[in-house]
Order: structure tokens, then C-alpha cells, then sequence
């Protein structure tokens, strides 16, 4: 009877492992904020079963912003399109943490830099 018990508690504790903490509602829907070389960028993204679409901004100069990109689980892969210019598109590869995707920046002035966007 005890060793029943051990399993069982055994087999409770490896199912409860390997649930995904995020759950069944695992998505980049909402105001992301965050800054990366003295710029904020707010993204305000939408997340329709992994294809991600949003428009955004960027400080110093003040611009917008057009994304679209993907999520493969909790990583998040955006281009994203600064209004206008040369050099004008950076990507953001990264990985979501709860309510802030851990990420880095590349492109437009970017040089692989980490950023942390938090959930609003």
C-alpha cells in the first residue's frame, strides 16, 4: 500500500513538471514597453494562434511603428517596420517570460541589443 502511494505521489509530481506555467492562454495580445539604447518602444501586438501583427512607436525621434511576426511557443520572432527612411527595419528575437518578453534587437541602429518588454 505505501509503495502505491509513493507512485502515485510520484506520477502527481512529474504531471504537475511538466505543465506549461503560462497555461493554455500562452500569447503577446497587448501593450508591450520596454527600452533599448535610451529609445522606449511601446508595441501593441496581436496574437492570432502564433501569427503576430501590431503598429508601435519609438522614441528619440518619435516614430511608429508596423510589426508582424510569429510565436513558436514562448519565442517571439517581429520585424518591424520604423516609419520611413534608410536602415528602417529592425528585427526582435525572444523569448516570453510571463508578462515580459526577454529579447534583442537587431537592425536600424540596433546592434544585438537586450531588451525587456513588459506587459502593460
Amino acid at each position: 500500500m505505501r509503495l502505491r502511494q509513493l507512485l502515485v505521489a510520484a506520477a502527481v509530481i512529474q504531471a504537475l513538471g511538466c505543465i506549461d506555467s503560462a497555461g493554455p492562454s500562452l500569447t503577446v495580445t497587448g501593450e508591450w514597453t520596454g527600452v533599448a539604447n535610451g529609445r522606449t518602444v511601446i508595441l501593441t501586438l496581436t496574437d492570432t494562434e502564433g501569427t503576430i501583427g501590431g503598429t508601435g512607436s519609438i522614441t528619440a525621434p518619435q516614430d511608429v511603428l508596423n510589426c508582424s511576426g510569429s510565436r513558436t511557443g514562448r519565442e517571439v520572432f517581429l520585424d518591424v517596420l520604423i516609419g520611413g527612411g534608410p536602415f528602417s527595419v529592425f528585427t526582435l528575437e525572444g523569448t516570453i517570460r510571463g508578462d515580459v518578453i526577454v529579447a534583442s534587437l537587431t537592425g536600424a541602429g540596433f546592434d544585438d541589443t537586450s531588451v525587456q518588454l513588459a506587459r502593460e
